[in-house]
């Protein structure tokens, strides 16, 4: 399993290469550093979801998240931005999370 700071290296030059560009030209991407312990002491319900059409560096940071928190990635329909591009079908794989089931 990678630290994050081996994969914000190995990922970074491709996130700079995908829409939007501000996720590169941003000072708090580059301090900020997740608490991996926090992150694997967490008993809140979560989702970590992913748009199956997003970038592939987008899709391993989703993978990253979800394994420090012991949870699946849930893939959504569309891109990085499904929820505003296909926002019912986003829906339909969400709401049952939201609904407890």
């Amino acid at each position: 399993m990678q630290t994050f700071d081996e994969f914000e290296t190995s990922a970074s030059s491709e996130i700079c290469l995908t829409p939007p560009a501000l996720l590169c030209q941003t000072s708090l991407r580059a301090s900020y550093r997740p608490d991996e312990a926090r992150l694997a002491a967490n008993d809140v319900p979560l989702v970590v979801a992913i748009g199956e059409q997003s970038a592939p560096p987008l899709r391993e940071m989703a993978t990253w998240l979800a394994q420090r928190l012991r949870l699946a990635v849930t893939p959504t329909p569309g891109g990085h931005v499904g929820y505003l591009t296909q926002p019912a079908d986003v829906a339909r794989v969400i709401l049952p999370f939201l609904r407890g089931n």
